[in-house]
């Protein structure tokens, strides 16, 4: 048994305290008592942890003008209010971008080049179409298709620099873009013409390069 009081053990075939006069109490209770301020504490610095864990986390997201689906990444020129030239990340919201939305960057006139991942497959159609500002692109190594009307009337696109794994281009994806002189593909002339019979514009260059190449690539 044991005293509470004198905080001591005493004999089991005693029920009052020889010292105090206290009643004795079983060992199993003092046990019981004395481990709740330890739980409390335990479960007080368990809830001060996870609100300390949400209040610090950073939920904004780092790229709001971006959303992604399946995917398939959208702009929205509303939120942007960053530099001329745009770099798409190669994940957003923790998915991998392997293509760009239809008519996702669709007149959108404060852009001037865009920067696309080496993860984007599919360019879908009218995703850049009336650009007004958009000078340069530089498609990414491993893209497969351009979409009908990519960059249907983008009137100030000078340059952009086609890599060699593009298997298909749609109708119209070049239509319409006076400034664009400077094709830098990775093929010869024969293999572009296979991929866009369409003209292009009077003065347009078909540049073989064997690679990318960015003190190549360039408007001027």
């Amino acid at each position: 048994m044991y005293c509470p009081k004198c905080d001591t053990p005493r004999p089991y075939d005693f029920r009052f305290c020889r010292e105090c006069g206290s009643t004795l109490i079983h060992p199993t209770q003092t046990k019981k008592g004395k481990r709740w301020p330890a739980i409390a504490v335990m479960a007080l610095m368990l809830s001060v942890g996870i609100v300390v864990y949400f209040i610090g986390r950073d939920t904004t997201p780092a790229t709001p003008w971006l959303s992604i689906q399946d995917g398939t990444v959208y702009f929205d020129q509303s939120l942007y209010d960053g530099p001329s030239v745009v770099e798409i990340p190669s994940k957003v919201d923790g998915q991998v971008v392997e293509s760009i939305g239809a008519e996702s960057f669709r007149d959108c006139d404060t852009i001037t080049e865009v920067i696309l991942p080496d993860t984007v497959r599919t360019i879908h159609a009218g995703a850049f179409q009336d650009c007004d500002e958009l000078r340069g692109v530089k498609l990414p190594e491993g893209l497969v298709s351009i979409h009908d009307e990519a960059f249907l009337g983008c009137d100030s696109l000078e340059a952009i620099y086609v890599p060699g794994s593009v298997a298909t281009i749609g109708v119209d994806a070049f239509a319409d873009c006076p400034e664009l002189k400077h094709i830098f593909f990775v093929g010869d002339r024969a293999d572009w013409e296979s991929l866009y019979p369409q003209s292009i514009t009077e003065n347009a260059l078909i540049h073989s390069v064997s690679g990318p190449d960015a003190t190549t690539y360039s408007s001027s």
